[in-house]
């Protein structure tokens, strides 16, 4: 039997693009990881369930899985074990079932089944949606800007702070101690974004927000210099979360003797700055890693 040699080329050829392609397509949760600047984080995952246990598997990271067929939710729940209701979360696509901003990490697998607008509400200004064969007109409507870098075959795109958002970087607003935000986006009436634990703070304490992180600087007006066993959980130390989500990012201590009550910590859209003795830490914002020292 004769064989065509030019036809086997071509269709080992064909083959081994398919599979590269697969590959792509298929990319793991590691991938869509590298491109978001977080140590932990809140994501939700459509229709894809081993990427909601891969990430839920990682330290800091909570995950809503949400799946199109309903028969499908179960098993993945079995599936999860002890992560069930803890770092993972498993339910029937019907919406993405998150309030406004809230999801650091957005993987839908089917754009099909998701409008382009509830993609982006669901996101939180900074974090990333990745979409699975999406073309970029899909967001066309919406506020969300593409990304380059995004593994084949996925359209990636973040979305910028609310139009008209106005920051609290110091203690008592900006540098120039005038206390009047020049805020649009506010309108009563008010509502509760979350919530978190604990319930109390130590004091003094005081916030300062911006580039979307809320940073808590608590101090102590009881802490001992010697023993501090009695110290409030929070106690001593600057906390920074998501602004609009309450996800805690990381955590830093402050020596007991560190001044709370006036402006010693400044947060900018992509620093933090620390007053630690006689020098200034630079941390970053979404990590807490130290990058810098003035």
């Amino acid at each position: 039997m004769r064989c065509n040699k030019s036809l086997v080329l071509f269709v080992f050829a064909a083959c081994v693009a398919l599979c590269g392609a697969t590959c792509h397509l298929n990319a793991d949760a590691s991938q869509f990881l590298s491109l978001l600047n977080l140590k932990s984080g809140f994501a939700v995952v459509a229709d894809n369930p081993e990427f909601a246990l891969d990430i839920a598997r990682r330290p800091g990271w909570e995950i809503l899985a949400l799946l199109d067929d309903g028969n499908s939710v179960l098993p993945l729940r079995l599936k999860s074990g002890d992560m069930l209701n803890k770092s993972l979360y498993a339910e029937k696509l019907q919406g993405l079932l998150v309030a406004d901003h809230y999801a650091d990490l957005l993987i839908i697998q089917n754009p099909s089944r998701v409008k382009p607008e509830e993609a982006v509400r669901a996101l939180t200004p900074g974090g990333i949606l990745f979409a699975r064969g999406a073309d970029p007109d899909w967001l066309s409507r919406t506020s969300a800007k593409p990304l380059r870098n995004a593994p084949q075959g996925w359209l990636a795109a973040t979305k910028p702070l609310p139009e008209g958002m106005d920051s609290w970087s110091h203690w008592f607003h900006l540098g120039d101690n005038n206390p009047v935000s020049s805020d649009t986006v506010f309108r009563w009436p008010a509502y509760v974004q979350w919530t978190a634990l604990p319930w109390r703070s130590p004091q003094p304490t005081i916030s300062v927000v911006g580039g979307g992180v809320a940073y808590s600087i608590m101090g102590s007006a009881y802490a001992n210099p010697v023993d501090q066993k009695n110290l409030e959980p929070d106690e001593l130390q600057v906390s920074a979360r998501n602004a609009f989500s309450g996800h805690l990012y990381w955590t830093h201590p402050i020596k007991e003797y560190q001044p709370v009550g006036r402006s010693a910590y400044v947060a900018e859209e992509n620093c933090f700055y620390l007053l630690d003795d006689d020098r200034i830490l630079l941390l970053d914002p979404k990590t807490g890693r130290t990058c810098g020292r003035k």
